[in-house]
């Protein structure tokens, strides 16, 4: 959905917002392995609280997010500037390091798509002038390129 949104928005960052929206939750399953029982308290309390937003919940139990932690990995591996932008500002529409469709995609969760896509589409028609129809067919889109790619997989 990244790059498709970045198609549309700045089609030279397709590869990077494709990029930064895959790895923009990799510190998920590192805190999940790390922390244990204490950060998959706040999972379960993101996923029962349909809502929530996981950023704000890491903050109250922990005093820091996903984007933080997984920003600070990608400097540690040494990723291209652009991408640790990406993965540390995800979920902050005031960030200026991270694409718009990175922050766009940064809406979506596996758990209420459509709300999510709410979201998105909200937010897109709001800062960049995209109506919904279109939001509404990048993510058909989308879908059956992932359906492709998992058929491939098979």
């Amino acid at each position: 959905m990244a790059r498709l949104l970045a198609s549309r928005l700045h089609p030279a960052t397709e590869e990077q917002s494709f990029t930064s929206a895959l790895l923009q939750d990799m510190a998920v399953p590192v805190l999940a392995s790390v922390k244990g029982e204490a950060y998959g308290s706040v999972l379960e309390a993101w996923h029962a609280q349909g809502d929530a937003a996981l950023e704000h919940l890491e903050h109250e139990a922990f005093q820091w997010d996903h984007a933080e932690i997984g920003s600070m990995m990608a400097t540690l591996w040494e990723l291209p500037t652009p991408l640790v932008g990406g993965i540390g500002g995800h979920h902050d529409a005031d960030e200026d390091d991270a694409e718009p469709a990175v922050q766009l995609v940064g809406h979506l969760r596996e758990a209420e798509t459509e709300a999510g896509l709410e979201r998105l589409a909200s937010d897109a028609e709001a800062r960049f002038g995209i109506d919904r129809a279109e939001i509404t067919d990048l993510s058909q889109r989308a879908e059956e390129q992932a359906d492709e790619l998992a058929a491939l997989m098979k």
